[in-house]
């Protein structure tokens, strides 16, 4: 369209100095007329024909200008969001370097925890094994601990039977205090008819003697007659210890011994305890460690060891 008007206006232009007509002054004016109108007609329907893409051009021009605007606007968005983001990546930049920083501090500490993680496993170990030695040894002493619990227990019925003796034996004492006035009584007679029985004992051998040697010749007689006197020395001598009895109880004897009074020395008070345990008369066994034999110890003896 604007190539069309510009061939218009050159035709006028030509037409107007167009050097025949110029030499033709006589040229009617209503030609150059014409082609003016025509030219403006041209012209005028290429300007109706521009003005709807003048205005499009123009609608198009202003959305360029605000396309220009936003994207402007969008540029400096852009700028401060670039800026934003620079600083944001400073900052992110930094927060990974911290991040990395304390990631290799909780590696060497996680390194430091595994290293004593398998010491204390180390000493887990040791200490089971210990666990179990001791564990060992606990049912061992265990084990130890029921025997000796079983010997206190046989050692506490004894002790209960011995105290049940002892008792007995404080009460059969204080029957034999009841009944000293008694068995010194007896004890002096049994003394007379002890010394009788020996008298007589000592007449009786000598007689038998006499009587042996009257039968036996003259010889035997004269050695009979010569030794009336050892005879009778030895009839009137202690008389010799009866065999002894059954075993005692050593546990029985201590007991007795430790209620007698009067008893001798240790080496004599071991001797009569080894006499008693071995069945020995009370009266016997004393009368070997004790001269003059105590009354009161031959009494305790005898009342919890029996008599001969």
């Amino acid at each position: 369209m604007r190539l069309g008007v510009l061939v218009a206006a050159s035709a006028l232009v030509w037409l107007s100095w167009d050097p025949v007509r110029a030499q033709a002054p006589d040229a009617e004016p209503s030609a150059q007329a014409h082609a003016l109108r025509q030219v403006i007609a041209m012209m005028e329907a290429e300007a109706a024909e521009l003005k709807p893409r003048l205005e499009t051009a123009r609608g198009q021009l202003a959305d360029l200008t605000r396309q220009i605007d936003e994207v402007t606007a969008r540029l400096e968005t852009g700028r401060a969001d670039l800026i934003r983001l620079q600083t944001d990546q400073d900052r992110i930049k930094a927060a990974i370097a911290e991040r990395r920083a304390e990631r290799d501090r909780q590696t060497t500490a996680i390194q430091a925890a595994q290293a004593e993680l398998s010491d204390l496993t180390d000493q887990i170990d040791d200490a089971r094994a210990q666990a179990e030695a001791g564990q060992a040894a606990f049912q061992t002493a265990q084990a130890d601990l029921t025997g000796l619990t079983d010997r206190i227990g046989s050692a506490r019925a004894e002790l209960a039977d011995l105290t049940a003796r002892q008792e007995a034996a404080q009460a059969s004492l204080a029957r034999s205090q009841d009944l000293a006035a008694q068995i010194a009584d007896q004890e002096r007679r049994v003394g007379e008819l002890t010394e009788s029985v020996r008298q007589l004992t000592a007449e009786l051998t000598v007689l038998t003697r006499v009587r042996d040697a009257a039968l036996s010749g003259p010889e035997p007689e004269a050695q009979a007659e010569s030794e009336p006197g050892a005879a009778i020395a030895a009839a009137t001598a202690a008389p010799d210890p009866r065999p002894p009895g059954p075993r005692r109880d050593p546990a029985l004897v201590d007991a007795a011994l430790a209620q007698a009074p009067a008893l001798p020395a240790a080496a004599q008070r071991a001797r009569l305890r080894d006499l008693l345990i071995g069945g020995h008369c009370a009266t016997d066994a004393l009368r070997q460690v004790q001269d003059p034999i105590n009354r009161q110890t031959l009494l305790v003896l005898v009342g919890r060891l029996g008599g001969c």
